[in-house]
């Protein structure tokens, strides 16, 4: 290998690791106001609303953090099976939106957010950001501890 092929490998092999770091977010757990505990970057801080456009959405909560751009919505008990299937169903519908499922977790790609939605004991979180990648969007959903 000559001295210019060595240096090319060398910067090629940096410049991924540099591009793989930057996708990797160190995660800390965070407590949700006690419904559930999940991993998040550290030093996220998340403002809890209860409402949507000033509408009212009873036993949804939803968090945001507009810092690292990362939206939480955390929907408290959901006993219909058919109501959550209605909700795939719509999103699935909407123009521009990729879904796949991967276990018990739906990875949606919009035009300017990833999202990761799933149910588990009658309860529906959704984790969205338009600058988290899926890996990131799926290891904080695989860290959810339920209350």
């Amino acid at each position: 290998m000559t001295f210019k092929k060595m240096i090319l490998t060398i910067l090629a092999l940096a410049a991924f690791l540099a591009l793989s770091s930057a996708n990797a977010a160190d995660l800390e757990e965070y407590d949700f106001d006690g419904n559930f505990k999940m991993d998040v970057p550290a030093g996220c801080e998340f403002e809890n609303e209860n409402s949507f456009f000033g509408i009212d959405i009873g036993p949804t909560k939803v968090y945001h953090n507009r810092e690292d751009n990362i939206n939480i919505s955390f929907a408290g008990y959901i006993n219909d099976e058919q109501c959550f299937s209605d909700m795939i169903k719509t999103i699935k519908e909407e123009p521009n939106v990729n879904m796949t499922q991967k276990g018990d977790l739906y990875l949606i790609k919009t035009e300017k957010f990833n999202i990761v939605l799933f149910k588990k004991d009658h309860k529906i979180v959704s984790i969205s950001s338009a600058d988290l990648d899926f890996k990131t969007l799926m290891k904080m959903a695989d860290s959810v501890k339920l209350n």
